[in-house]
């Protein structure tokens, strides 16, 4: 239904300036796709939530932070922050209380280093970190204790310590893509 979906291109006043893309008055948007957007999320305006909004993509923004996100999103099920500037992981917005119904985030394509810092999400199902600078999934047990997809291809993992241990506790884990890695199969 396209009526509930929004889509957003990068957007600049006359003077260059940037414009703020995302409404915080829309109330009933399910989907919000923002595309090849180097403009901050931020507004100055009092955190609302947006109950019918369950997919949010963020592919390609230029983002490297999500500070100012202007609402809670309590039925987000899929989050795309794929190829952006993301370091870390460590992204308070993920937190449940802002989330609490995120079943799929994908980081995939950025210069994440390290999941030890993975916000707490117990419902999330698919995790995308493919093509990242990962060298462990420590942390992911932490953080994703009921994950059923795991996808980490094409990142800096050389030990298969680095890959067993963390995933011995992720009990109901059934898919796993770890190939591009500098792992040994000595």
């Amino acid at each position: 239904d396209t009526r509930h979906t929004m889509q957003y291109e990068a957007a600049a006043d006359e003077d260059g300036e940037d414009v703020d893309l995302i409404d915080a008055q829309i109330s009933d948007i399910r989907s919000v796709f923002v595309n090849n957007n180097s403009n901050s999320l931020q507004q100055q305006q009092q955190q609302q939530q947006h109950v019918h909004c369950r997919s949010l993509n963020l592919h390609c923004n230029y983002l490297s932070h999500l500070h100012g996100l202007p609402f809670v999103l309590p039925n987000l099920a899929e989050l795309n922050l794929s190829s952006n500037y993301f370091t870390s992981i460590d992204i308070p917005q993920l937190a449940s209380a802002c989330m609490p119904s995120l079943r799929n985030l994908d980081l995939s394509g950025n210069k994440v280093s390290s999941l030890l810092y993975l916000p707490f999400l117990p419902g999330l199902e698919e995790l995308h970190v493919a093509f990242n600078q990962l060298d462990s999934l420590q942390g992911i047990q932490d953080g994703a204790p009921n994950l059923l997809l795991l996808d980490a291809r094409g990142n800096l993992i050389a030990d298969e310590n680095e890959v067993s241990a963390p995933l011995t506790s992720l009990l109901q884990l059934i898919s796993l893509k770890i190939s591009g890695n500098l792992l040994s199969t000595q």
